[in-house]
Parts: C-alpha cells; sequence; structure tokens
C-alpha cells in the first residue's frame, strides 16, 4: 500500500498555522511578562514611597516649637528641610519621647534622592522621588469666632500635609511607573501649646499635666488627635457651638472616610501571589497564604477584627524573617533561630542581611533596565567597606556621590559602624534566593511587610472613624437636650 506523501503546499499550510499558534503563545507570554513587571515595580515603588514618608511622619510629630525651617528651590527639584527633635528613648512598647532631649534632623531632597541626617550620619531613604511637599491648613475664618463663639480649632496650626510622588523605569520598557502617597501629621509640643487654651474639648490628660510630663509619658498619638468629648463640658456649649463642632466633627469624619477607602486601594494593589512559572501565567498565579491575608484587611473594616489582621501579618512576616535569616547565616555556621531577638549580635545581623537583601533586589531591578551608556551598578555592600569611606561622601548604587558635612570624630564613628557591618555582611549567603521558591518566598515576605504597613494605618483610621462617630453622637444628644 504506498503512502501519501506530503505535498509542499501541505507543508507551508503547516508551517503558517503552527507560526500562528506561537505568535499567538509568545504574545501572550510576552504581555503577561510585561504585566508581571510593570506589578512588581509599582509594588517596590509604593512600598519605598511609603516607607520615606512613614519616617518624615515620625519626625515631624517630634519636632521642637519653633524650629521648623524649609528651604526649597523655585524648580521644586531640592529642598532643604531643618529642625530639632526631641529624641526617643526606650525599645518597643517601652519606646517615648525624652522632653530635655532633642537633636538636629536634616532632610534633602536632590532630585530624585531623599537623604536624613542626624548626629552626622546621613542615610538614604529614598532614590526614586520627583517631589515631596509641605503645606499646612489656613487659618480658621476670624468670622467663626465672632460673637464671643469659641474657637474650636485652635490646634489646626500644628498640622502638616505632607504629600511624596515617586517615580521608576519599568524594566525592559520605556513606560514609568509613579505612586503618590499623602499623610498628615500634627507635631505634638505645637499643638500642645495651642489645644491647652481650648475650654470645651476634652482634654483633661493635657490640661493637668504640663508639656514635659505629656511628652515624656508614651500615649496614642492618634487617639490623641480623635479625642473623644466630654458630655459634661458639650453640655455647657449653646446650640450654635454645638453645631460648629459638629460640622467639624462631620467634616473630620468623611476625611478619615475617605483615607480608609485610599488605604483600601492600596491594599488591593499589592501583587501577593507568589507563583511566576510559565503555566500560572495561563491559568493566573495562584493565591497565597499572604493572598488570604490581603483579601481579610481588605474586607475588615471593625478596629478587633483589623487588630486580629495585625497580629496574624506579624506572626507570617515574623516565621519569613525567621527562616530567610536562618537561610542567609547557615553558611556561616550561625543558628539565628536561637538567638535573642532582642541581643546586639542578633540587631547586627539582620541589619547587615537587609542591607545584602535591599542591594540583591535593587541589583536586578537595575540590571533589567538598563540601557547601553548606563554606568554600572555600583554594589551598596562596597559602600560599607571601610577602607573605601571617605569623610562627608556617600556613593549611591549608580555611582552618583552624595556629599553632606561630617566631622573627624562622626566620621571615625561612622567607620566604626561600618567595620561591623562590612564583618557580617561577608556572612552573609543568599544563594538560597537562586534556589526553587527561594525568589517566591522573598516576594511573599516583601508583600506581608507592605501590608502590614496598610494594616497599621487602616487600624488608625479606623479608630479615628469610631471616635469621630461617637462624638457626633454626644453632640447630637447635647444639642437635642439644649433645645
Amino acid at each position: 500500500m504506498r503512502r501519501r506523501a506530503m505535498t509542499l503546499v501541505e507543508v507551508m499550510v503547516g508551517v503558517f498555522l503552527a507560526s500562528l499558534v506561537l505568535g499567538g503563545v509568545f504574545q501572550i507570554f510576552n504581555t503577561s511578562q510585561r504585566k508581571v513587571s510593570r506589578a512588581a515595580t509599582q509594588q517596590t515603588l509604593a512600598s519605598e514611597v511609603r516607607n520615606a514618608l512613614k519616617v518624615l511622619a515620625q519626625d515631624f510629630k517630634a519636632v521642637k516649637a519653633d524650629s521648623l525651617e524649609v528651604d526649597s528651590a523655585a524648580n521644586a527639584n531640592s529642598a532643604v528641610i531643618r529642625f530639632d527633635r526631641y529624641m526617643v528613648t526606650g525599645e518597643g512598647d517601652q519606646e517615648k519621647l525624652a522632653f530635655d532631649r532633642f537633636e538636629r534632623v536634616v532632610y534633602e531632597f536632590r532630585k530624585p534622592f531623599l537623604t536624613r541626617t542626624v548626629a552626622g550620619s546621613t542615610r538614604t531613604i529614598a532614590r526614586h522621588i520627583d517631589s515631596v511637599a509641605f503645606s499646612r491648613p489656613e487659618a480658621p475664618d476670624p468670622a467663626a469666632a465672632a460673637g464671643g463663639q469659641i474657637n474650636y480649632d485652635e490646634g489646626w496650626a500644628a498640622r502638616m500635609d505632607i504629600s511624596m510622588v515617586g517615580s521608576r523605569r519599568i524594566p525592559g520598557s520605556v513606560q514609568i511607573a509613579s505612586h503618590t502617597e499623602r499623610v498628615s501629621v500634627f507635631m505634638i509640643e505645637e499643638y500642645y501649646r495651642l489645644i491647652n487654651k481650648n475650654r470645651f474639648l476634652s482634654m483633661a490628660t493635657l490640661a493637668k499635666d504640663d508639656g514635659a510630663k505629656v511628652l515624656d509619658e508614651a500615649f496614642d498619638f492618634d487617639a490623641m488627635f480623635a479625642q473623644s468629648l466630654d458630655p459634661e463640658e458639650l453640655a455647657k456649649l449653646t446650640i450654635q457651638q454645638l453645631e460648629n463642632l459638629l460640622d467639624k466633627e462631620n467634616d473630620s469624619l468623611t476625611e478619615v472616610k475617605e483615607k480608609l477607602e485610599q488605604v483600601d486601594e492600596s491594599i488591593d494593589g499589592i501583587d501577593t501571589r507568589g507563583d511566576r512559572t510559565w503555566y500560572t501565567l495561563w491559568l493566573g498565579r495562584a493565591p497565597t497564604e499572604v493572598t488570604d491575608l490581603q483579601k481579610d484587611l481588605k474586607r475588615h473594616t471593625e478596629v478587633g477584627d483589623l487588630e486580629n489582621d495585625l497580629a496574624r501579618i506579624d506572626a507570617t512576616i515574623d516565621t519569613y524573617e525567621t527562616e530567610h535569616l536562618k537561610n542567609s547565616f547557615s553558611g556561616a555556621g550561625l543558628d539565628t533561630s536561637s538567638m535573642d531577638k532582642n541581643s546586639k549580635e542578633y540587631s547586627d545581623l539582620k541589619e547587615a542581611y537587609d542591607i545584602k537583601m535591599r542591594d540583591y533586589s535593587m541589583k536586578e531591578a537595575y540590571e533589567a533596565g538598563k540601557q547601553d551608556g548606563d554606568p554600572e551598578y555600583v554594589s551598596m555592600v562596597d559602600s560599607y567597606n571601610p577602607s573605601s569611606l571617605q569623610k562627608g561622601v556617600i556613593t549611591s548604587s549608580d555611582g552618583s556621590q552624595e556629599t553632606f558635612t561630617e566631622t573627624d570624630s562622626e566620621f571615625a564613628i561612622r567607620q566604626e559602624k561600618a567595620q561591623v557591618i562590612h564583618a557580617n555582611l561577608q556572612k552573609v549567603d543568599l544563594t538560597w534566593r537562586d534556589e526553587k521558591g527561594g525568589e517566591e518566598s522573598v516576594k511573599k515576605y516583601t508583600a506581608a511587610k507592605d501590608l502590614r504597613d496598610l494594616a497599621e494605618t487602616k487600624v488608625s483610621f479606623a479608630k479615628q472613624r469610631d471616635a469621630h462617630e461617637d462624638n457626633i453622637g454626644k453632640i447630637e444628644t447635647a444639642k437635642r437636650t439644649a433645645s
């Protein structure tokens, strides 16, 4: 029986059809890869901006009254922010502000770098910043106090609104990822000076104590600025005063609800799915335990549920961190899982681990987006080599150098610190990251840390929302009684 051979036309048709199929597959794969790259870049950028703004906010809360100076260039590409801040003493739950001790803090924005200098030591806290803006709300309308009415908003001048915009190129493309983050901060000492003159807000703990005692105690900062009103004090107010106060509480409630919506959007934008193997690009990457935390955090609205979510996120982060540190130092014969986490040895090793992990991620992103003519990546690890340190100079990952004022004694302290870090950096081995599951474990760990920041923020806003809603109920009750 003769077997029929394929004709040239049939072969060509087959090749054509196969090329269409393969082309489609490649297009889907390529599109998926671009989406993954965009999501990863967006998430990394958002984390960088959010963490930098968090550092700024903590500093501004502790600003010493009348010490703030902000100098910015007309083109908005550079600025210098100087102030004295009360020093923090203690650790963890024992952390508090020392009213009698303060330190000079200097922030320098040189687009795209944002650095923070304290006690002569400079640290770059962000490397992809487009702009940083500081503003204060307008003064209350003087007419609001007409007719002997109490100016219920005397603390307005202590508020500082900070917004930060970051951007970076998406590796493998010419597109730019951007992220904007905002925060409102009350400067504690200035707020105390102003609010202490208010005659009807229930600020008992502030009114009876002097400023030194208030600032030297650990207290719930967010609760302080969503203070519960005292029904007895409200009963002394006129209808007009109650209506003014009710307007203020309603405006504050609307604002905090908008912030909660923004937090939920940020929570939804975090990529918590780990698997990036080729077949998951067709079916959608599988959810992880961090994805479950993400869904719960976005879904929950009550403070108790959100605090439970935060505790679960902390436990997840601790599990990943313990595993990663153990993998990183096992080659040096160190078992970090058995160390006291409050010990200096553990703290020094973790600092070296954090530096090397950031350097690893930054190098990956830099190399992926590198173009012809770009300088070679400069490792952060090299910058901690005591022999390469220069007085008053810090070298960034792109090879650029930042200069600052540094005395001989301050430089000696920085060298001594660098010696400890450099010695520990030699003990860090990150080869486990390249092994199966290593990269995905790091990705989920990073996503969990991003979720933690947002969980903490959502808890704070939820508490403020509840306080404002409670105040509104009290004011409405007072109005009914007064009428």
